[in-house]
């Protein structure tokens, strides 16, 4: 296998480049007078005997004076070079850490101003859902009030039909109360209603019958729910037409009902929707659960359990940064 002759280019640039430091090292010591006058001796610490004027400079053995006097202007360069780099380093860095805070507080200027911002937008939707709620109490207590005369039945068969709805009420209304005269039982239209999806199609849909005297329907309503219905007419029931929103507020009261049942506290439903309590000969209005746990607990009965805060769409912020 042949090989391949080394190359001597790297080789002799180290020793032209040493070559040059050795003479110029040699060039600054100069040579030592002889003592008394006489022929100057060998030199202190040479590795060879001192060569001959003819030899050129970077055939010269190097001394260790020399080979010091270099590796000090070696050590010295290295340092320089690395003082010079180590500086501008530093520079950048300052510059770039210069830079980062400038857009930091141009930052947390944004940032403060965004939050104020946000606050408001916060407030104002506040305001916006305390409004809301009351036009949708509003709203109830209008579509309530529409309905204030009308009255839902339950289990009428759904082989009386439409047209006879007004006779099959006018009978019924009259086994309730005989002692109405039969010109105040005047019913202004009565139908029936859509089946609830949840209901089977067995079911019977529910009549809704609008009564023309108001006192007519009140009493029809006191009577069917103390004395109850008659034989013939005991599988009806009577209930109020009431808005989504009032029925979904009743339900809600529901345990604060059931507590008042339990300690023979009676009460009664108001419009717009709240609810009623005689408690020691006052009457008290509830608006609300919350409202309703308090006077439980004011009044020594047990309280159930409140309903979980609800919570704003938006909350507001802190123009502060915290560290999570």
């Amino acid at each position: 296998m042949a090989h391949r002759p080394k190359s001597k280019t790297g080789k002799a640039e180290r020793a032209s480049f040493f070559g040059a430091k050795i003479a110029a090292s040699r060039q600054h010591e100069g040579e030592e007078p002889a003592q008394d006058g006489g022929d100057p001796g060998p030199q202190e610490h040479s590795f060879s005997p001192r060569s001959s004027p003819t030899q050129s400079a970077e055939d010269q053995p190097l001394t260790v004076r020399g080979m010091r006097s270099l590796m000090s202007e070696f050590s010295d360069t290295i340092q320089k070079n690395m003082q010079l780099q180590i500086q501008a380093m530093t520079a950048d860095l300052q510059k770039d850490i210069q830079d980062i805070g400038t857009r930091t507080a141009q930052m947390e200027s944004k940032m403060d101003e965004y939050a104020e911002a946000h606050n408001s937008l916060a407030d104002k939707l506040q305001e916006f859902e305390v409004s809301l709620e009351a036009h949708r109490l509003k709203l109830a207590d209008i579509e309530d009030r529409a309905r204030r005369n009308n009255l839902r039945f339950r289990g009428i068969p759904e082989t009386v039909t439409n047209d006879e709805l007004h006779n099959y009420l006018s009978d019924m209304f009259q086994c309730l109360v005989p002692e109405i005269h039969p010109d105040q039982l005047i019913i202004d239209r009565a139908h029936r209603l859509r089946r609830p999806k949840h209901l089977p199609q067995t079911a019977e849909r529910d009549v809704i019958a609008r009564i023309h005297f108001f006192h007519a329907k009140d009493k029809l309503m006191r009577v069917s729910r103390n004395s109850g219905m008659p034989k013939e007419y005991s599988t009806i029931k009577i209930f109020a037409d009431l808005s989504a929103d009032t029925l979904q507020f009743r339900k809600s009261m529901s345990p604060i009902t059931s507590i008042l049942r339990e300690h023979n506290l009676s009460y009664r439903w108001g419009f717009p929707a709240k609810l009623l309590v005689s408690h020691q000969g006052a009457i008290h209005s509830i608006t609300n659960t919350k409202q309703g746990i308090q006077k439980m607990g004011d009044w020594g009965l047990p309280t159930p359990t409140p309903e979980p805060a609800k919570t704003t769409a938006m909350p507001r912020k802190s123009p502060e940064w915290t560290v999570k």
